[in-house]
């Protein structure tokens, strides 16, 4: 399927929402929380609205927490939570 292949994390909320809710239901915080940091604000809060009320605040915290972090960290998460929804996006 090509689209998966197509497929950025600017994308994320086209995605269906069962797609949505297994992927963050998988992924662990710190991942998340660092992916986050790097997509526009606006897009991170819509992302963060979608999980429950006291991991959304544990997560939110995190990406404040983390916001200066170096490419170096949260390019690999970033990487890593696009595989995933790819992944998910194939099965």
């Amino acid at each position: 399927n090509l689209k998966q292949f197509r497929f950025k994390l600017e994308d994320v909320m086209k995605l269906k929402s069962n797609i949505l809710d297994k992927v963050l239901g998988d992924v662990d915080n710190e991942e998340l929380s660092m992916a986050l940091v790097t997509l526009p604000e606006k897009l991170a809060e819509q992302i963060l609205s979608k999980l429950g009320g006291r991991r959304r605040d544990l997560v939110a915290g995190q990406v404040l927490a983390n916001r200066d972090a170096p490419p170096t960290q949260t390019r690999p998460a970033r990487l890593s939570l696009t595989k995933r929804f790819r992944e998910a996006m194939a099965a």
